[in-house]
């Protein structure tokens, strides 16, 4: 997922030059705009704007995620990226969560979801992690395993920018590959990018935030 809030950094990077860009757009077709609620005393000081309701998705960004998962091909990933004894312990923790296997996990295989160091060393330790809902939600047996969204994707009306990371342990790039295969082929634009992990913002944002500016900016 890509944060474009506007408190993010990479709102002033990405969104607000692409909104000064772009003030023609026309979005009657998918708004409906709700009349300006009438004044009072009590409320005169309060500025009255319209309110834009958006019927559904102008476009939509897929970064480094899957529709369904195939828990091998994570297990071949992590090998790639940390040998051996890194995939038995992902195995060990995706096979069968437990406490104890996840915070072995968190230490040794979540670093591994970046493939470029990070200059934000801590980033884990202030990370808010529930891991009570990890290990319910974790592993083939539960629905992380279970879920599968490929056929609903042939749905999509919107155009769609899949992203995905070539040494990505976690979302393997072939995840991408099935979701793009999935999607309405007039609407998918695939990018695969070279040596970046799980969140390819974070590991080379120059030409990540360089496609979704033109993803957004592009008549389709």
């Amino acid at each position: 997922m890509v944060d474009l809030s506007q408190n993010s950094p990479n709102f002033e990077s990405v969104l607000r030059p692409t909104f000064a860009t772009s003030q023609n757009w026309d979005f009657r077709a998918r708004t409906q705009r709700s009349p300006p609620r009438a004044s009072s005393r009590e409320d005169h000081s309060v500025n009255i704007l319209p309110v834009i309701i958006v019927r559904g998705p102008a476009k939509l960004i897929l970064a480094s995620t899957a529709a369904h998962v195939d828990f091998d091909e994570i297990f071949e990933a992590f090998e790639r990226v940390g040998g051996t004894k890194v995939r038995q312990l992902a195995e060990s923790y995706w096979r069968d969560p437990t406490p104890e296997r996840r915070a072995k996990y968190i230490e040794i295989c979540v670093p591994l979801y970046r493939a470029r160091p990070s200059a934000d060393s801590d980033w884990i330790k202030r990370a808010i992690i529930k891991n009570d809902v990890a290990i319910w939600f974790n592993g083939p047996r539960n629905e992380h395993g279970r879920m599968d969204f490929r056929a609903a994707l042939s749905r999509i009306k919107c155009p769609v920018l899949v992203m995905a990371g070539d040494r990505d342990p976690i979302t393997p790039a072939i995840f991408s590959e099935r979701i793009a295969a999935s999607l309405p082929p007039d609407l998918v634009r695939f990018e695969r990018f070279t040596d970046c992990g799980h969140g390819v913002v974070p590991d080379d944002p120059e030409k990540a935030l360089g496609r979704v500016r033109e993803f957004i900016l592009s008549t389709r």
